[in-house]
């Protein structure tokens, strides 16, 4: 049985990453990586990856800046398409795009359609959430469901083969 790849859904594309390849390598995808213990491959795998704007819309005094108007618009082309899938939200600006209110961090919550979602800290450097180390083991425990596990080879037909270890 093939197992869903979970949408993990980023604000926009920093100024210096190719916006074709969200969350795929750069500062932020490395860290989702590196918190899921997953190798390049093993994450690219395992999680759809998209933007809600489609360029870096520049910077601000407190971080990048988010056109929620325009970030809207996305969040609502994409969710016609996602009913009975999971994504998670990375940060609360995400979320108020797709019209989610405020939520805790790390908890499933589902809509009418079958929607599943739930919102996770920005993975950037600038977010200070992540500047404690409590934070990125309620972050490990919360992606570990996602963590790719070992598989058993089967038995040859004869019942004599011996089991491998793969993945």
């Amino acid at each position: 049985m093939k197992r869903e790849r979970v949408i993990l859904v980023g604000q926009a594309p920093s100024r210096n990453r190719d916006p074709k390849r969200p969350l795929i390598g750069g500062k932020s995808g490395y860290f989702l990586q590196q918190l899921c213990g997953m190798t390049l491959l093993q994450y690219v795998r395992r999680f759809e990856t998209v933007n809600l704007l489609s360029s870096y819309p520049g910077g601000s005094s407190n971080g990048d800046r988010f056109p929620m108007k325009q970030a809207r618009i996305s969040a609502a082309l994409f969710a016609e398409g996602w009913a009975g899938r999971r994504a998670i939200f990375l940060g609360q600006k995400v979320a108020q795009a797709f019209d989610r209110q405020v939520v805790p961090f790390f908890e499933w919550t589902a809509d009418a359609r079958g929607f599943r979602f739930a919102v996770m800290p920005h993975p950037s450097g600038v977010n200070r959430f992540w500047n404690r180390s409590e934070n990125h083991a309620k972050a490990r425990a919360f992606l570990a469901e996602f963590a790719v596990k070992p598989a058993v080879q089967k038995e040859n037909e004869d019942g004599k083969g011996k089991a491998r270890i793969s993945g």
